[in-house]
């Protein structure tokens, strides 16, 4: 039909209009990438990986090391609520039941400190069996320890680096067990004379024998699963040099551990930064 102009309209499909869809004109377009441009594209995505994927496991294991200090803050608080329940005493190691007492009449020497320790069997329970100041983080449930009245949230038994799967790590290894914990300074004169440094660790004493709370270490994070560590000072190296007793610090925090002091106050260190000094209450 046509318009009053003598114009057809623009709707008559018989003629074209400007609906009708444009002629090819010889050229094609590509829907796709072509190989080059996707190899180009999986590389930068790698060389990306390769820069941030370390870069949010360091943030991570930040994360974790802020937790276990976190953790270490709340067991010095509940050792000082133990000291205002005590006379101000710090937590022992275990309720001592026998101190090596052995008289000079035999040739050895005595050690009025030294608390001999109970057996530690397979399954991590005391023979005799007495509470522990803090026990490992796979304990059963209902474990009495000494810390318990003060501790709301048993989680603070282990560090979020560690694991819980069943110890999984020989003794002679460096490398740290998937459930070790913290420990509690248990250095004494027994332990001291075999490197000719004798001293008296904080556990168990009053803070009256304390002269330098600030400086004296309280708890760290070792590398097995042992509530007590007399060996701090590379006792089994025959030295006073706490680096070569790798065994017996976790450093998996960037290298470093977290430690508590008498006072109360927590950080992290190297095991290079540690002094024998800190062990004793002793001033040298």
């Amino acid at each position: 039909m046509a318009s009053r102009n003598g114009r057809n309209h623009p709707l008559n499909l018989g003629e074209s209009s400007a609906f009708t869809p444009r002629q090819n004109s010889g050229r094609t377009s590509s829907a796709g990438f072509t190989l080059i441009e996707l190899l180009v594209v999986i590389a930068i995505i790698a060389v990306l990986a390769a820069i941030l994927f370390p870069v949010f496991a360091q943030v991570r294991e930040r994360a974790r090391q802020a937790a276990c200090l976190s953790n270490m803050k709340q067991l010095g608080f509940a050792i000082n609520l133990y000291q205002q329940d005590y006379d101000g005493y710090y937590v022992p190691k275990f309720p001592c039941e026998t101190y090596d007492d052995r008289s000079h009449q035999d040739g050895s020497p005595n050690y009025a400190d030294h608390c001999v320790s109970p057996v530690r069997n397979v399954d991590d329970s005391l023979t005799p069996p007495v509470p522990e100041w803090l026990p490992a983080a796979d304990a059963p449930a209902g474990t009495d320890y000494l810390l318990r009245p003060y501790v709301k949230n048993d989680d603070v038994r282990l560090c979020p680096s560690r694991l819980t799967t069943p110890r999984s790590v020989p003794e002679n290894s460096n490398l740290p067990d998937d459930v070790s914990r913290y420990a509690i300074n248990g250095w004494d004169s027994y332990f001291g004379s075999s490197v000719g440094q004798p001293g008296t660790s904080p556990q168990g004493k009053p803070d009256s024998e304390v002269p330098l709370p600030a400086t004296t270490l309280l708890l760290w994070e070792h590398n097995y699963s042992t509530g007590e560590c007399q060996v701090g000072q590379a006792f089994e190296s025959m030295t006073i040099n706490p680096e070569e007793a790798p065994k017996h610090w976790f450093k998996g925090h960037s290298g470093g551990t977290n430690v508590i002091w008498c006072d109360g106050h927590t950080r992290w260190m190297r095991p290079t930064q540690m002094e024998r000094r800190f062990f004793s209450i002793q001033q040298d």
